[in-house]
């Protein structure tokens, strides 16, 4: 369970390349506020699409799991189900974010 103050990096991290290690980064760097770095990903069976494209991750879900913890990732969430289901579930939880984040959070 994520602790009450998390800084949490979403993404599928089908491959931990710089862009991913930058969103890591930025929640590692949290730590320095107080908040636990956590990463929320998908498991590599539950996310077969991508851009219309079979998605070919780079890593297993265990490397993958080990590269987040190396960049400094102290909590880590894995969804199993099928995450292509959820997009106007991850659009509204992106406006959030955003709207949040405008008012200085």
């Amino acid at each position: 369970m994520l602790q009450p103050a998390s800084a949490v990096a979403l993404g599928l991290f089908d491959g931990v390349h710089i862009g991913h290690r930058a969103v890591l980064a930025a929640a590692v760097a949290c730590q320095a506020d107080g908040l636990t770095p956590a990463a929320f990903t998908m498991q590599t069976t539950s996310v077969r699409i991508k851009r219309g494209e079979p998605l070919r991750y780079l890593y297993p879900d265990d490397t993958k799991q080990q590269l987040l913890t190396a960049a400094g990732i102290d909590y880590l969430c894995f969804d199993t189900t099928n995450a292509a289901a959820y997009v106007d579930v991850a659009k509204l939880v992106i406006e959030t974010l955003l709207k949040y984040q405008k008012q200085g959070f």
